[in-house]
Formats: structure tokens, sequence, C-alpha cells
């Protein structure tokens, strides 16, 4: 009947939404949107002032807060209503640039590189502590590397870490599965960051 039809089409429908990281796309998150994504990189203080900045991990967290953390740190990849729960409570919490962090983080993870670069431009632009946070290094770097944020990511690369970034940056490429192209972007920040002043 019309109706069996409709109801297990509608069945098809919540089942879909439940599909797995892998298969859920940017537009199916509800995210973050408090501000518009940054379109210049422009660091809050020099890298030398801010590297002893401690990690804002180690500052108290709410219990919540930490169960989030650990919700980006496990073996499995993030799902939706994961990094819909972090969203709403970095709007809930709109001075704390941890939850924008714990955005990069899963972005990252996910390989939607031009929501992650927006959620570390956020984070850091809130405070230069972000910094500290000792995934965004080397997520930065990832970032880098990627064909989409390689311009605004190394950027930023430069401007937080400067001369900092440079062992990291030797570590990926030291990487014998690196490709051409993306080890191609790396050397040119690395010689950017090593070249004489």
């Amino acid at each position: 009947s019309e109706s069996g039809s409709e109801s297990e089409s509608e069945s098809e429908s919540e089942s879909e939404s439940e599909a797995p990281s892998d298969e859920i796309a940017p537009e199916d998150v509800v995210v973050v949107e408090d501000d518009p994504p940054a379109t210049e990189v422009t660091p809050v203080v020099e890298p030398e002032a801010t590297a002893a900045l401690a990690d804002p991990w180690t500052s108290d967290m709410a219990p919540e807060l930490r169960a989030l953390r650990r919700l980006v740190d496990r073996p499995a990849p993030p799902v939706r209503h994961d990094l819909n729960t972090i969203s709403a409570y970095a709007r809930a919490h709109r001075d704390d640039p941890r939850p924008v962090l714990l955005l990069g983080h899963a972005f990252t993870r996910m390989h939607w590189m031009d929501e992650a670069l927006e959620r570390y431009t956020r984070a850091l632009a809130m405070s230069p502590a972000s910094r500290s946070d000792p995934q965004v290094l080397p997520n930065l770097v990832t970032l880098a590397a990627s064909e989409s944020t390689s311009a605004a990511a190394s950027e930023l690369l430069v401007s937080t870490y400067g001369a900092e970034a440079l062992p990291a940056l030797d570590a990926t490429l030291a990487s014998p599965d690196l490709r051409a192209a993306d080890r191609d972007r790396l050397v040119a920040v690395w010689s950017r960051i090593a070249a004489p002043p």
C-alpha cells in the first residue's frame, strides 16, 4: 500500500541519518557559527612571546568538557552526534576556545580540512594559549600539506609557531607515505620559516 511504502521510505531515511562518520558530510552537521570564518590570518602576538603558554587542557575543566575531549580522542572517529554535542557546548561557552579546538581536532580526523582550519583560526584568535594544545601544531602541518587549505594553514603555521614548527615539519617530511604534491607544499613552508631574516 502507499502508506506502507511511505513508512518504509521514512524508515530508510531514519536509518540513513545514522550513517557512520565516513559517510556524513560537513553540511549534515550543526556546527558553531558564532563568528564568520576568518579571511585573513593575523597573529595575536609574536610566536616567541607565546611559546611558554600552558596547554589549555591543563587548566580546570568541567566534567562535560572532559567527556567531550574523550569523544574526540577515542580510537573510533567522531560521529554526527558527537559533533553536534560539542557544537552545542561551544555555543553555551562562547569565551572558551577548548570546544572550538575539539571541533578542529575532530574535523581534521575526518579530513574536513576547510572546517578544521576555520576552527583552529578561530580558537587561536580567541586565546593565544590555544597554540599550546599538543594537537594543534601537527594538525596545522597536515592542513598545510592539503591542497585546499595549504595557503591559509601555512600562514597560520608561520605566524603562530615560526621556527618552533620546523621539527613537526621535519617529522612529516620524513614519512615515506607523503605524496609528492603534499611534500612540495610542506617544503615551501619549511623553506619560508628557515630562511634567514
